[in-house]
């Protein structure tokens, strides 16, 4: 089976899923995080609109495992991908990673040279597919040993940066919360 994934850790991810070109089904992978979310693929997105239909939502990690090896999963080059893809990689599936830059000159081809706006544009899933058919070659292979090393390492450096900034917040909380405090019993006591 192919899969064309446009992951997003924070919003609900589109998967489009296809096996010797027929057409391909719709999935929505819920995030699970916040309120339910209106997904951007059922907005009206030009060309993959008409083309496919939902046909599942699921959970991330559901659709995590019912991947198999010998899968093929088509997905943007980039940071927030790391996570879906080291989950992905680790049950033995073909990773192919386009680059984040050829899908945003894609969507700017379309609106300055065929004029489109707005919700004729295509979706950054509707790219991924449509390359994923006609130019599989554009695609980099997820290498095993240093690629997943190299996933790995900028996971944690994105982890360690999000600890630092909490420590960062929570210091300066506790110090303007104790100065509000010392100013309001200073001037309840009249020294100010």
């Amino acid at each position: 089976m192919n899969y064309a994934v446009d992951y997003s850790p924070v919003e609900d991810s589109e998967v489009l899923a296809w096996e010797d070109g027929r057409e391909p089904k719709h999935i929505v992978l819920k995030s699970g995080k916040g309120p339910k979310q209106k997904s951007i693929f059922s907005m009206g997105s030009g060309r993959t609109k008409k083309t496919t239909r939902l046909t599942a939502e699921m959970p991330t990690t559901a659709f995590l495992d019912q991947l198999q090896q010998g899968d093929i999963v088509y997905t943007e080059l980039g940071g927030q991908n790391n996570r879906f893809c080291l989950a992905a990689f680790q049950r033995g599936v073909k990773l192919m990673r386009l680059t984040t830059w050829h899908i945003s000159d894609e969507q700017k081809r379309q609106r300055q040279v065929e004029g489109k706006s707005g919700e004729a544009v295509e979706t950054p899933i509707s790219i991924l597919h449509r390359v994923a058919v006609s130019n599989p070659e554009k695609f980099y292979p997820f290498r095993d040993m240093d690629d997943e090393r190299y996933a790995r390492v900028r996971l944690l450096t994105k982890m360690y940066w999000m600890v630092q900034r909490k420590i960062r917040m929570a210091t300066a909380n506790r110090f303007v919360s104790s100065n509000r405090t010392w100013s309001t019993s200073a001037v309840s006591r009249g020294w100010w």
